[in-house]
Formats: structure tokens, sequence, C-alpha cells
């Protein structure tokens, strides 16, 4: 178990670039859940274009990732799963959320997973996710697959912000594809990577190294934050020159570079 703890125009506009972009699938699956004791609904879906600016960038941040989450503002808490890059046709919806026990502000929440029949060959052109509001600030929040009691859903160890560059499994917050850098530029993101370890490397477009292979640490399981800060020195008499920076995670069976990404940089004194 987490302990996990919202205008409308940049939904609006942030939603409809990542539909554009990732294939985004938005579930409109009705009103769920059962009466509580105020005589309300526990948990329904609200309408995409009036949540709180807060949760609208929440859910965009979230989009990339496989996770369940959970955000309170004021008496409300949002409930959000996100599946990441899927096969068109891919589904994941919330299907029941439960006070545990009840009366309590602890909540259970079931999700579903549900993949395309057929051939599973599609290209991954989708980012499915659900999001329900619960009528309570809840406390601890867990995660539940349906028909499946063995299974988990990846928790978010840190926070979402927006992603500028990211593999299956590693998404980067900074540095921005093309972004002019310093000696002392911070590499951040998050990652669930084997044993935690997010690998780097930074070179000149020409090839020299100026940062040899080096790593720093997320999480493994779940998607745990990185942040390094990354000093280089340029030759003598080179006030800037093109740069690559490498991240990517080491297979522990050949020793290949895995969910590589190659971030363009402009790299100054």
């Amino acid at each position: 178990m987490a302990r996990v703890t919202g205008g409308a125009a940049v939904f609006a506009a942030v939603l409809a670039l990542a539909s554009i972009l990732a294939g985004t699938v938005v579930t409109a699956l009705g009103v769920g859940g059962c009466l509580w004791d105020r005589g309300q609904p526990l948990w329904s879906r609200p309408d995409l274009t009036k949540v709180p600016e807060e949760v609208a960038q929440w859910v965009a941040n979230s989009l990339p990732l496989d996770a369940g989450q959970a955000k309170t503002v004021g008496d409300k808490t949002y409930l959000l799963v996100t599946w990441g890059p899927q096969p068109q046709g891919s589904k994941v919806e919330i299907i029941a959320v439960e006070q545990v026990p009840p009366g309590s502000t602890d909540l259970d929440v079931t999700v579903r997973y549900t993949k395309p029949s057929g051939e599973s060959g599609a290209a991954e052109t989708v980012r499915p996710y659900d999001l329900v509001v619960a009528n309570l600030a809840a406390g601890e929040v867990s995660w539940v697959v349906e028909g499946q009691p063995e299974a988990r859903v990846m928790q978010v160890l840190g926070e979402v912000r927006p992603i500028v560059a990211e593999s299956r499994w590693i998404k980067l917050f900074s540095p921005a594809p093309g972004a002019r850098v310093s000696p002392g530029f911070v590499l951040a993101g998050l990652a669930n990577v084997f044993e935690g370890t997010v690998n780097f490397r930074l070179l000149t477009a020409a090839g020299d190294v100026l940062i040899p292979e080096s790593y720093t640490t997320a999480a493994m399981g779940d998607w745990g934050p990185f942040r390094e800060e990354l000093r280089y020195d340029l030759p003598a008499g080179v006030a800037e020159t093109e740069g690559v920076l490498e991240v990517y995670w080491i297979s522990p069976m050949d020793g290949s570079r895995l969910d590589l990404i190659t971030v363009p940089l402009v790299l100054g004194r």
C-alpha cells in the first residue's frame, strides 16, 4: 500500500494537444460508486473541462506513465490511473472505489486493464487513462487490479512535472532537447529501471567525451525521481559547442544500453 495525497482552458488545450500527438484515450463511462453517509455518490467521473487547473496539468503530465495516483484538492480526492503508451484499442478503467473499512477515509481503488483482441503487433499510439473524483479528502489509497490479487499498480514517488523527452521507462523533466546549458546544469526526471540505476554520459557532437558514463538513482518497480547536477569542461578556446546527453539504463543480461534518450544540447561555459 502507498500513501498518496486541482482552469478549464488549460486542460482543454493540453488534452487536445496530447490527443493529437499521442492518441490519448479519454474515457467517459458515467457515474460510478455507491451512496455514502452524506447521501452523495462516494465517487464519480468529473467534467473534464471543469476540473481545477492543477488537476488538469497533473493529468497531462502523467499521460506517459504507468501508474495510479491520488491528489487531494480541498475536500475532494482525484484518482488517476494512466497506462503509458499502448497499442491502439487498449483501455484502462477505474471500476470501483471503496472505503476500507466502511466509513473511513482510506480507499481501495480497483482498476481494469483491457488489451485489444487479436494480433498484438499494433503500434504504440495511445495513452489510456481514467480519472474519477471521490467526495472526501482521502487518507491512504490502495490500488487493486481486477481479478489479479498479486498484481500491483505502480506508484509515483515524486512530483510529476512536464516531460520534455522520454523512452519507455525513463522520463526527463530537464534538460529539454536543444537547450543551452552551462556546467552544473540539472538532469532530472522519473525512472523505473533495474536496481533504480539511471546511467548517463555527455559528448560533444564530434563524439568527444565530456562526462564519461556515470549514474544517478531512481526506483525499480515504481516511478522514482532522479536529479543530478552535471559539470563539464570545454576544451581551451571553445566558448560554445553542440553536444549530446545520453540517458539510459544498462541491461544486467548483456550490458547493452536500454531505453536510450538522446538529448541534443548547446554547451556553453
